[in-house]
């Protein structure tokens, strides 16, 4: 190869080299760049990760509250059931009872009824058995009447002959 040879083969190295510097500086540029981009996304995306995981101890805390009350929600519904079922079969009682009251109301009034006519009837006795006495006694003091004497005889009949 001659000089000339080798001055054009230099040449055209030269402008490779000059374009693949170019190509190489523009792509050192874009590297740089998407570097920086890079960092930053990578410490938003470590942000991010960090808020994730704050919000997802926050999520299970808030679970587990969640999952607490619901068993409390749950223990006080059947309780609230319990009560109610309670509350209905002690106002059934309370019903029955006033019916009873209400009969035995109606017995002691009756039997009020009772005691007042018989206390009215033992009062009549009472006071017809004391105008009795008064009477006999009255009787009694009264001026004997003489006693008549009757005597009793034995009347014989002769018998008649065609008898």
């Amino acid at each position: 190869m001659t000089y000339n040879e080798l001055l054009i083969e230099y040449n055209k190295l030269l402008t490779n080299y000059s374009d693949a510097l170019a190509e190489y500086e523009t792509l050192l540029e874009s590297y740089n760049g998407l570097t920086v981009t890079y960092d930053t996304l990578n410490s938003t995306y470590n942000s991010l990760l960090n808020e994730y995981n704050a919000l997802q101890s926050n999520y299970n805390s808030l679970n587990s509250t969640y999952n607490s009350l619901q068993a409390t929600y749950d223990s006080l519904l059947s309780t609230y059931y319990s009560l109610e079922a309670n509350f209905n079969s002690l106002n059934q009682t309370c019903t029955t009872l006033e019916n009873e009251i209400n009969n035995l109301r109606q017995k002691t009034d009756a039997s009020k009824i009772e005691i007042i006519n018989t206390r009215n009837l033992t009062y009549l006795f009472v006071g017809t058995t004391i105008a009795l006495i008064i009477l006999i006694i009255y009787i009694k003091k009264k001026k004997p009447e003489p006693y008549v004497v009757i005597r009793k005889e034995t009347v014989a009949v002769k018998p008649t002959e065609n008898s």
